[in-house]
């Protein structure tokens, strides 16, 4: 599965989601590797047969989101406006919306590590600069994406 930036009308998106895509609010994304750990630990939910959700789309949401909650993870990490993190093999979906570059700087940074309850101080101590502040971030994130594996 591929992970693309896109912007998609919210109309558009809802009639992804209903076809079993996944799209993330990209908003929520601090790195494609997030995502991508996501589909991976998704993909190995299931094969063990670990599912949270019925579907793999909406399981690569809940494990993204590092919570047990459908809802929680849906209201919290589901669309909200145009720009989406679209996950999908699907060629035509691909080349149908256009690309937007992720951009991540400090404040986005510190309105992620809310989303997924990590204490900013927790970063800030280890992290002298923004972008190790930003590998912090990601390692202290997919740690949450693993410990789902274990609840």
């Amino acid at each position: 599965m591929e992970v693309n930036f896109k912007k998609i009308p919210i109309a558009d998106s809802l009639e992804l989601v209903d076809k079993g895509i996944t799209l993330i609010d990209a908003n929520t994304v601090l790195d494609p590797l997030q995502v991508k750990y996501a589909i991976e630990h998704a993909k190995r939910a299931f094969e063990e047969e670990r599912n949270i959700s019925r579907s793999l789309s909406l399981e690569i949401l809940i494990r993204f989101s590092g919570t047990r909650q459908i809802e929680k993870a849906i209201e919290t990490f589901g669309v909200r406006d145009e720009e989406v993190c679209l996950v999908t093999d699907k060629k035509e979906l691909i080349e149908k919306y256009p690309d937007f570059d992720l951009e991540i700087n400090e404040e986005k940074l510190f309105r992620i590590l809310k989303l997924y309850e990590i204490p900013e101080e927790e970063v800030f101590m280890l992290g002298k600069d923004f972008e190790s502040r930003k590998k912090i971030a990601l390692k202290l994130i997919l740690e949450k994406i693993s410990f789902l594996t274990f609840e």
